[in-house]
């Protein structure tokens, strides 16, 4: 069998494949389908290939149209393998543009649109932003999430978040610290022991702009030794523990309950910052 036929069967077991038209208001295929495989992305996209493998990226799809003045769309599906990834990877770079309504969360802006549904993470792109581009990406990506008959759940993690008291469109969701530190710089060093079996989100508060970090760890065992380590490399100095007024006078809270641990910066008020914890401790299951 050759490598092509070998390409082409696994281009036909995706269920992507099935996501896309042929052609869509006069732009159609501009040439084959093609499918990317784990580390197969960085053979598509260089340095933007660890933030997807962050996220548990399995496959991604590509396809290219174009219409008679040979402008291109090009649409990218990733599959991420469940939906609290799709929706993790969509929250990394969300909140630069307007909201589209397309699938279950989606943004706009300069002839890019992203969304996610279910486990699928998609851009569709316009190589030109002219007014019929722009209405074809946007058909593209309601046909995309047409396409997609099921939707997905967002992370647990939300659940004890309330959206009167948060920034959603900078609500970032992760695995990593390498993510984690894009969004919000900790340390140089993984500190809080994060890999691809904890959960975590950052999101700043709406009132003071203080920001919540909260983990999910797979174990009591593991968020405790977390814990010790975050106390012991960024509040060495703490004359209470979990409680740091930093150097721009404002204060780091943090405490653990169960698998999880909860970290306020950037606090304004003390008291404040206990009562977002104290919150949230309340919401736990």
């Amino acid at each position: 069998m050759s490598l092509l036929t070998t390409l082409e069967n696994a281009i036909a077991q995706s269920p992507m494949h099935e996501f896309l038209p042929k052609n869509i208001l006069g732009w159609k295929t501009s040439e084959a389908t093609k499918l990317y495989s784990d580390k197969e992305i960085y053979d598509y996209m260089n340095g933007a290939g660890e933030i997807y493998r962050a996220y548990n990226f399995k496959d991604l799809l590509v396809q290219r149209y174009i219409n008679k003045q040979q402008q291109e769309i090009l649409v990218e599906i990733f599959d991420m393998q469940s939906s609290e990834d799709a929706f993790g990877v969509f929250t990394h770079t969300h909140g630069r543009g307007k909201k589209a309504n397309i699938g279950q969360g989606s943004e706009y802006q300069r002839g890019l649109l992203c969304f996610w549904k279910e486990r699928y993470f998609i851009c569709i792109r316009a190589e030109n932003e002219t007014p019929d581009a722009k209405k074809t990406v946007l058909e593209l990506g309601k046909y995309i999430s047409k396409a997609i008959k099921v939707k997905g759940n967002k992370p647990a993690l939300l659940q004890f978040l309330s959206e009167n008291e948060y920034v959603d469109s900078n609500l970032r969701y992760f695995h990593k610290y390498e993510i984690l530190n894009i969004h919000f710089y900790i340390a140089d060093e993984n500190i809080l022991y994060l890999d691809e079996n904890s959960n975590g989100l950052i999101v700043p508060h709406k009132e003071d702009k203080s920001r919540l970090l909260l983990l999910q760890y797979p174990s009591e065992e593991k968020s405790t030794i977390a814990y010790q380590n975050f106390l012991k490399h960024y509040m060495p100095d703490a004359t209470t523990e979990g409680i740091i007024q930093t150097e721009n006078r404002k204060y780091t809270i943090s405490e653990k309950v169960k698998n999880y641990i909860f970290i306020i910066f950037d606090a304004t008020d003390q008291k404040h910052g206990i009562a977002i914890i104290e919150k949230i401790k309340r919401r736990l299951p």
